[in-house]
């Protein structure tokens, strides 16, 4: 019996082994059959009165970052995998990016992407460099993450797909929007509105005087590590979780709820955690009709 157990297993061993052989094998003989190729593009931009940045990108990531000097640099890689030498280069010569130079304004637009046979797969990375003298910046992507580490005073940034991630110091205004992916936000901003369809919101900001943001389906996270008697403050999402930390030594008041209301909710819907509560206080209007828990922590 044993030896018909151990005779078994061999037998199954050795199948499994097939198997894995044959991926292997498969999957070498696709990669075999297509080609990789990729495009960089490079420009320089000396900047003297622009004051603004306009992206429209259809297709990739966007990165952008500050400058040492009062130059603009941009580099664009794309790539290209596909079954032709001939195909990849049209396809190449199709997505192109124009960069112009205008008297306040300096525009970058991407070609829209044109669907040829016997392309696998496309994808574009810009870098981007900012000078300080870049105040205002504004992206308008399809599909692509996109990540800024560099100050702004104004920003509107949408995506329709990916994710959007920003720090800067010290800003105005920043109207960030995407319909699938998350949002993360860190720095003294004082007036921002954060909207995600389908994703996570994450605001970290040590001073803000107006904060909205809504999530369809996705949880909100925020630190305020300031906030003013007067501001505006709304956090809204249908499905997904809410927790919301303020400085803990500020009187808050949710919605306009009185004191045994909220105490009545904490039960069924909220936490409280070293939150002081008042009639009088910062109202912050929180959606208590959401599917999930509402969390306040007093820092």
């Amino acid at each position: 019996m044993k030896s018909k157990l151990h005779f078994l297993r061999i037998i199954c061993i050795s199948i499994i082994m097939t198997i894995i052989a044959l991926v292997l094998v498969s999957c070498k003989g696709v990669s075999k059959n297509t080609i990789l190729k990729e495009d960089i593009d490079e420009k320089e931009i000396s900047i003297s009165d622009q004051t603004e940045l306009k992206v429209r990108m259809y297709l990739g990531d966007i990165n952008i970052t500050k400058s040492k000097d009062d130059k603009m640099k941009i580099r664009i890689k794309t790539t290209v995998e596909g079954k032709d030498d001939n195909t990849i280069e049209k396809m190449l010569s199709y997505l192109k990016h124009d960069v112009r130079n205008n008297k306040d304004t300096i525009e970058m637009n991407s070609t829209k992407k044109t669907d040829l046979p016997g392309i696998r797969n496309i994808n574009s990375i810009v870098d981007i460099q900012v000078p300080s003298k870049i105040r205002n910046i504004y992206i308008d992507s399809e599909v692509g993450n996109i990540d800024i580490l560099s100050d702004i005073q104004k920003g509107e940034i949408k995506t329709n797909v990916g994710d959007i991630n920003i720090f800067t110091k010290n800003s105005e205004s920043i109207i960030l929007s995407t319909s699938t992916g998350n949002i993360n936000l860190e720095g003294k901003i004082k007036d921002i509105t954060a909207k995600s369809e389908i994703g996570d919101i994450n605001i970290f900001t040590s001073e803000v005087k107006k904060l909205i943001a809504k999530a369809g389906k996705g949880n909100i996270k925020s630190q305020m590590n300031d906030i003013d008697s007067l501001g505006i403050y709304e956090f809204k999402n249908d499905t997904g979780n809410i927790d919301i930390r303020v400085p803990k030594d500020i009187p808050i008041n949710v919605d306009d709820y009185n004191e045994k209301e909220i105490q009545d909710l904490t039960h069924e819907k909220i936490t409280l955690q070293g939150i002081l509560l008042k009639e009088n206080g910062v109202r912050l209007y929180i959606d208590l009709r959401q599917v999930g828990k509402v969390k306040l922590q007093g820092i």
